[in-house]
């Protein structure tokens, strides 16, 4: 595994400003990448991203369908990476949207392995009556985890807890994909001056962060 701190002992990962939100970004060297003969594809954020300005727009509510991405207790396939898809609704998000959370909330299983995975709305070719059809399919947010149900064996003598059980709610905490647009920002504004191929001027707009490999 690569170092996640410079030559100089300076750590090479970002986070957003918020230290409550459990997001990070490293670069990567797409270079090499491609160099290897290994397929990669990714999210364009001028493309397939939708942050909380565009879902409130779009008018992306609780009860729309979404796809959560990961590989679930480490499981990557016998022969290729591949990522496993799973179906899910959102929970709640008003909160989200009105910037009063840092987080939404899903409908969905996920485990350890899913943290870091994407959050897809899936497109619908028709809508409920009053409501908006949401016709792409966008990267939301990332996983950050489950929510954990808990239970409690009490002792009938003491009336002390003693044993404490606890299992997968179903429901999966995930940020919006704002806080990676964040983290990804500072990263450039701070590294990648000292790096020109990692990305140009016009990279850095308000619509988004579109990352270009190294020249």
């Amino acid at each position: 595994m690569a170092a996640l701190v410079d030559g100089s002992g300076k750590p090479i990962w970002f986070a957003p400003s918020d230290p409550q939100v459990d997001v990070a970004v490293v670069p990567i060297d797409y270079a090499m990448i491609e160099n290897d003969g290994i397929q990669t594809a990714a999210f364009l954020s001028d493309r397939h991203v939708a942050d909380i300005s565009k879902m409130f727009g779009a008018g992306i509510t609780e009860g729309d369908f979404v796809y959560v991405l990961g590989f679930p207790f480490g499981d990557v396939g016998d022969q290729r990476s591949f990522v496993i898809t799973r179906g899910g609704v959102l929970a709640r998000i008003g909160d989200a949207l009105a910037r009063r959370t840092a987080y939404f909330l899903v409908d969905a299983l996920v485990f350890p392995g899913n943290s870091g995975g994407p959050v897809v709305s899936k497109p619908e070719a028709v809508a409920i009556q009053g409501t908006q059809g949401h016709t792409s399919a966008d990267l939301i947010g990332v996983i950050a985890g489950y929510i954990p149900y808990r239970d409690a064996a009490v002792s009938e003598q003491t009336g002390l807890v003693r044993i404490i059980f606890e299992d997968n709610s179903g429901l999966s905490l995930a940020y919006p994909i704002d806080y990676v647009t964040e983290a990804i920002l500072l990263h450039l504004k701070t590294i990648a001056p000292s790096q020109p191929g990692l990305a140009r001027g016009s990279d850095l707009s308000p619509e988004g962060v579109k990352l270009n490999p190294p020249t």
